[in-house]
């Protein structure tokens, strides 16, 4: 009897010692640690380890005590009856072995009573909210250590264990609330913006402190009074009720308004006013930004006059030629037409300028201008943008030679002597000509282009005209220089097959190696590893490349796998051309296959996201196929393409890949982050693993571990290797004692 008030007294001091101290956890490991060791040292048991469920696998994560390593079981289907610890999971019930030399149990129970030299096993279901995740074992060198009159403290033991779980996963999340109010609350009180707060009536709930700055208000004066009260009643109503249209649609409404301030006087602000929607998409306030617009507004009817004309030759200046330019850009990609932008330089103005003076130099332009306007129709545009730069846009142009007539016309009439206080001055013009949309789409590119090629003009001799042709000759140059190399690297030998790991969130172990291409001339030509396989199918090489590298990764994996006997997932980029050509892909893998003799269950396809969402018919029939045959699917970049929600319910994924770009600034940027955990969230929902790449960083793991992220690469866990290193790598893995899967 002694001995039996003995063993509960160190069972109560158990119990005691973690309730008292799992307050002190900050992770789930640091809480399975807690427990297992005071299970050792406070309550006398000889072995403890806490074990999760891991896919079809119970994967032990802490142990103390014992002689040698907790063991990793299977907990398929075949060993739910015969294994206490997968029944306690399946059943959520704890499960008391009361050892004898003629009980039947699994081997390793078998080597375990021996070793251990035990007598009695506990094996106690751990729950996270609600539902089974794994299990805490307590072996026991007592033969009644779980035994009716101990009993009762196993089930307290996994209430105590469940809710210190729970209260970790609360804890974590308020950390995260409070941290982002905090930031909320500090942002708004510090901003240089004014920002009101009021209900859904109009009436001030909230006022910043730059909102009495601004208007010379207190803070306090303004609290109940109605938004509206500040507008005085001689303002454009029609602003106002489009402002409360919009917000009773629900619709975020920004302008300009006047309002008045606390000495009475007005002044002008622009707005923007949005709706807080409470969870049913129901409007609960309105949250106002005000900016002074004042200045601004005063000196407008100032600005129109004076913003869009060149004052010297009437011409439109650089702001109205942008504003055109853009606009012809619109209307010609609507009606498909062509137009080109000139650009011209004076050759020798300068020296007219230094020898006659700043007003010759003018009365030079005012001619120029007039000269160059004559040779253009109406609808044409000529600007000038400063100094002696001036700028044309020639509009419907029907061919190129329309183009070229005109800047021949302008270099004629420039031609002709200018008298200048007396004097004849002659002027040549250099110009450069880009055509929409052959050289280009868009302002900066036209404008750029154009006068790239008015420089090429001035470097030909002046008083010439250039089309964009030679800078286009220069960009095809060096794609040829390009494509040539990567013909040269292939025949030679120089593309390098490179390996990177992808590690189980969970235990840390081997779940997939990634198969990178690499070509030593990246840096060289300036090109990102991602657009290899863009520049090998503008090459036309894109399939050959692509078998080589396929043959070359399973060959490695087969070898791998035979040398160091672990079993891994061979993780195989497929490209959109690859994937578009179904019968060639599976002619290649067949043959791949065949030779280094791996199954289809092996691979895992890696499928870039903009493939999904923007060929997303042309494809699946591909990847069902796939994944019919045993591969897996994942793809890749998720976070980037833009990938309808709705396609990842009507097709099966396994993996998504979140994107190392939303990574790089995990820890600074709240958006990136918001949107990392959502993926994992929703993820999980959808019964999808998710593989997050770009980790960096001990904190993208801890931040990633929080969200109970499945699957990590990165250099932070180990970088893209060449076969070599990536044999040593996996050497001391083994020896490690890990084991893939």
């Amino acid at each position: 009897m002694q001995g039996a008030l003995k063993r509960l007294i160190l069972i109560h001091r158990f119990l005691r010692e973690f309730n008292k101290q799992r307050t002190l956890c900050e992770t789930r490991t640091d809480l399975f640690e807690l427990l297992c060791r005071l299970a050792v040292q406070q309550g006398g048991y000889r072995f403890a380890w806490v074990g999760i469920q891991h896919g079809d696998r119970v994967v032990p994560v802490v142990q103390s005590g014992g002689l040698g390593n907790a063991p990793q079981l299977s907990c398929g289907e075949s060993k739910q009856q015969s294994d206490p610890v997968v029944r306690a999971i399946f059943s959520n019930q704890a499960a008391v072995l009361t050892l004898s030399p003629d009980q039947v149990l699994p081997a390793y129970w078998s080597t375990l009573i021996r070793q251990e030299q035990l007598r009695a096993v506990a094996v106690i279901p751990i729950r996270f909210k609600q539902k089974s995740v794994g299990v805490l074992v307590l072996c026991s060198q007592w033969e009644d250590d779980f035994s009716d009159l101990y009993s009762f403290t196993l089930a307290e033991l996994e209430e105590d264990v469940s809710t210190a779980l729970d209260r970790l996963d609360e804890y974590a999340h308020r950390l995260d609330m409070e941290l982002q109010l905090k930031q909320l609350h500090q942002a708004v009180e510090s901003s240089a913006t004014s920002v009101v707060v009021t209900d859904t009536q109009g009436f001030i709930q909230y006022a910043n402190p730059f909102f009495s700055e601004l208007t010379g208000y207190d803070v306090i004066d303004v609290l109940g009074l109605s938004y509206l009260s500040f507008i005085p009643n001689d303002f454009n109503a029609s602003i106002v009720n489009d402002m409360q249209q919009s917000l009773a649609e629900g619709r975020q409404w920004r302008g300009e308004v006047r309002i008045l301030a606390s000495d009475g006087s007005s002044m002008w602000v622009y707005q923007q006013v949005s709706p807080v929607s409470d969870n049913q998409g129901v409007a609960t306030r309105y949250v106002c930004t005000l900016v002074d617009h004042t200045e601004l507004h005063e000196a407008h009817a100032t600005i129109e006059m004076l913003a869009y004309y060149d004052e010297l030759t009437g011409l439109p200046n650089r702001r109205l030629f942008l504003d055109r330019l853009q606009q012809e850009i619109n209307g010609a990609t609507r009606d498909n037409r062509h137009f080109a932008v000139c650009f011209l330089d004076l050759d020798g103005f300068k020296d007219v300028n230094d020898s006659l003076g700043h007003e010759a130099g003018d009365e030079l332009l005012r001619v120029v201008a007039r000269r160059i306007r004559e040779q253009v129709r109406t609808k044409d545009t000529v600007a000038r943008l400063g100094g002696d730069e001036f700028t044309l846009i020639v509009t419907d142009l029907k061919h190129l030679q329309d183009c070229a007539r005109v800047a021949t016309n302008i270099i004629k009439a420039l031609q002709m002597p200018i008298p200048v206080n007396g004097k004849e001055v002659v002027v040549t013009t250099s110009i450069g000509i880009a055509n929409f949309p052959v050289d280009g789409n868009n302002i900066v590119d036209l404008s750029r282009h154009a006068d790239m090629a008015m420089y090429h003009a001035k470097a030909k001799g002046r008083n010439n005209f250039q089309f964009f042709t030679a800078a286009l000759n220069r960009e095809v140059e060096r794609r040829v220089e390009l494509e040539a190399r990567l013909h040269q690297s292939f025949t030679t030998g120089q593309l390098e097959l490179r390996l990177q790991p992808q590690m189980d969130g969970m235990d840390g172990s081997l779940h997939a190696v990634e198969s990178v291409l690499h070509w030593p001339a990246l840096t060289e030509f300036g090109i990102h590893q991602d657009e290899v396989y863009e520049h090998l199918e503008s090459a036309g090489m894109l399939a050959e490349v692509f078998e080589w590298t396929l043959m070359q990764a399973c060959q490695e994996t087969s070898r791998l796998h035979q040398q160091f006997g672990v079993n891994f997932r061979l993780g195989v980029r497929l490209p959109r051309l690859i994937l578009r050509n179904r019968d060639q892909l599976f002619s290649f893998l067949e043959r791949c296959l065949a030779i280094t003799g791996l199954q289809y269950d092996t691979i895992q396809f890696e499928v870039p996201e903009t493939a999904l969402n923007d060929e997303f018919n042309s494809i699946t029939g591909t990847l069902h196929e796939l994944r019919s045959r045993g591969a897996a699917i994942a793809i890749d970049r998720f976070g980037m393409g833009g990938t309808s929600l709705r396609l990842l319910s009507r097709f099966k994924v396994d993996v998504l890949k979140i994107d190392k770009s939303l990574m790089a600034d995990l820890m600074t940027d709240r958006n990136d982050a918001a949107v990392a955990s959502a993926i994992i969230t929703l993820a999980h929902q959808l019964n999808i693993k998710v593989l997050a790449t770009g980790v960096e960083t001990l904190a993208h793991f801890q931040y990633l571990e929080r969200y109970w992220c499945d699957f990590l690469q990165g250099d932070y866990l180990a970088p893209a290797m060449s076969v070599t290193q990536f044999q040593r790598y996996l050497a001391r893995y083994c020896e490690q004692g890990f084991q893939a899967g």
